[in-house]
């Protein structure tokens, strides 16, 4: 804001000329937030009710802990948890009082509104106003975090959270010692929501130990904020710890599953992202009963989760040892799959979500793009300071992905703090103060990120049109499941399972022709099935009785 000029000298902005340009740029960002969202709102609810409630893999795993505990387990059952507890009783909070699948998706909504807000009030604190409002503007229009806000799982909610326990650490705060208090304790939710939030704990209270400035002076003043930020913590997170203790016997800080999803990440078939293991039917629900019986059936006796827990670490950490120059291109190709514009998750894929739903080309910006812009703002003090606090929050996202896998959801914690940089580097471009060697590693960087490098992400996209094309088939909308079945053997032509849910889906409609073609697809891919070998003999018949 330039000022007002009055007898040729320049006028500071008044605090109305302040108030009407933070009312012009909040305006914008509300109305873009209600665009948006409200457009896919519409477009979902005028949608078949099979789309609507759509719960694959850890969504529906998600669902019917909630079931079970707001039917009258609170404690969730008899086993320590094998998920993110905080977001199976935010679903049952809504069971509890009647609530459907449509009440949680707009209350996410909400949840993304709250997000935008602390983001705006975070870009306020670091950058300032301009960059705090085209931060939010970003945020809006990033397709992958709308998408997964009209859905079971944990991204809103653990995105939201990390969010709060950054808007309460900042010194713009205050001194008291409520505040950190309160970042800790929100850190802990987060870490309900996504364990692996845990790794940005210790960056936390680095950065509130020295005020980013990573250098330990003043340390006795600043240890009790420190301090109260771990008993904040702490106390979030222990109940999950105190209810695994009671339900099984073992001290489980909060999840039992981290060693199979360590396994699930460094492993000998391993590309980056998510590796059914050997043993495993791929099904959440099941996962870790599968885990126990094949550690159980290595040891040949009866093993504790905690034992199960170590062993699938060990199973990683044995392959990584193994051969170091293979675990250096694994890391690389995590690494790739987090810089990249690729959306790979492992149920819901924005590519296939935008071919059946338009509406969300109205969050079109990709990940490359936020990369490039960000580069263009990036100063070596963002390493210090305000900015650091932020910047841990992408050090420790990227950390997590290089210990475990790359899923585009896991990754959309950190596209606020990511907003923030690139709106930061936006800025100065309009400003026209970015050299032309910042330009050109600006502009390598998002084109390599928007090059589609994995292979996994075509394969994910066949997985999402199989999966929808399950929903349908249950709900006894046959028809409907075809195209879906038939999208996702184009993208997966030798996975046995969905030929033979097409020839299901054919027979099921008449077709018998086509379906002895699936289901003798399904037999040549893998003949030991006696399913596929049952029903291409009744469709066989069918279709000879047709002939007759």
């Amino acid at each position: 804001m330039n000022g007002r000029r009055s007898g040729g000298a320049v006028n500071s902005p008044t605090k109305g000329d302040v108030a009407r340009e933070w009312l012009s740029g909040w305006r914008a960002v509300v109305l873009l937030f209600v665009v948006t969202r409200g457009a896919y709102v519409a477009d979902l609810a005028t949608s078949s009710p099979s789309e609507q409630h759509f719960l694959p893999l850890d969504a529906q795993r998600y669902w019917v802990a909630a079931i079970a505990i707001s039917g009258g387990t609170p404690l969730g059952g008899p086993e320590p948890f094998s998920f993110a507890p905080l977001y199976a009783y935010f679903l049952a909070a809504f069971q509890a009082v009647g609530g459907n699948l449509w009440s949680v998706y707009l209350s996410q909504i909400g949840l993304s509104g709250a997000t935008v807000w602390l983001l705006y009030q975070l870009g306020l604190a670091v950058f300032g106003q301009r960059t705090a409002t085209l931060g939010t503007l970003l945020w809006c229009l990033y397709g992958a975090a709308g998408m997964l806000e009209l859905t079971v799982v944990e991204t809103t909610l653990g995105t939201t959270l990390t969010l709060l326990s950054a808007y309460f650490l900042m010194p713009s705060r205050g001194r008291s010692l409520r505040w950190p208090l309160l970042g800790g304790f929100a850190l802990g939710l987060a870490c309900l929501a996504r364990p692996n939030t845990l790794l940005f704990a210790p960056f936390a209270a680095a950065w509130l130990l020295t005020r980013g400035t990573w250098r330990i002076r003043q340390r006795k003043q600043r240890l009790p904020s420190t301090v109260i930020m771990f008993a904040g913590l702490l106390a979030a997170i222990a109940p999950a710890t105190v209810r695994n203790r009671i339900v099984s016997g073992e001290w489980i800080l909060i999840s039992a599953q981290g060693g199979v999803t360590f396994a699930q990440g460094n492993n000998l078939n391993a590309e980056g992202s998510y590796t059914q293991l050997p043993g495993f039917s791929g099904d959440p629900m099941t996962q870790l009963a599968e885990a126990s019986r094949l550690v159980e059936a290595s040891f040949g006796r009866k093993v504790g989760a905690q034992e199960v827990d170590a062993f699938w670490y060990q199973q990683g950490f044995d392959y990584l040892g193994s051969d170091l120059g293979q675990a250096v291109v694994l890391c690389a190709k995590k690494l790739r799959g987090w810089l990249g514009s690729d959306e790979i998750s492992m149920e819901f894929v924005l590519s296939a979500e935008r071919s059946i739903h338009p509406s969300l080309w109205l969050m079109p910006l990709p990940f490359g793009l936020l990369l490039g812009l960000s580069l263009l703002g990036m100063r070596t003090r963002f390493f210090f300071g305000k900015p650091a606090l932020l910047g841990c929050i992408l050090l420790t996202n990227l950390l997590s992905v290089l210990i475990f896998f790359f899923s585009s959801r896991y990754r959309i914690p950190a596209i606020p703090a990511l907003c923030l940089f690139s709106a930061h580097g936006l800025g100065i471009a309009l400003n026209r103060s970015v050299g032309p060697l910042r330009w050109a590693l600006a502009g390598c960087a998002t084109a390599l990120s928007l090059i589609s490098w994995s292979p996994a992400y075509k394969l994910q996209e066949a997985s999402f049109y199989y999966l929808l094309g399950n929903q349908y088939f249950r709900d006894g909308q046959h028809e409907a499941a075809l195209p879906f079945y038939e999208r996702a053997a184009v993208g997966r032509p030798n996975d046995w399972k969905i030929h033979h849910n097409l020839g299901e889906a054919y027979g099921a409609v008449g077709r018998y022709r086509q379906a002895v073609q699936a289901l003798v697809d399904a037999q040549r891919l893998d003949p030991s099935k006696p399913s596929t070998m049952r029903a291409l003999a009744y469709y066989r018949s069918l279709l000879e009785t047709e002939s007759k």
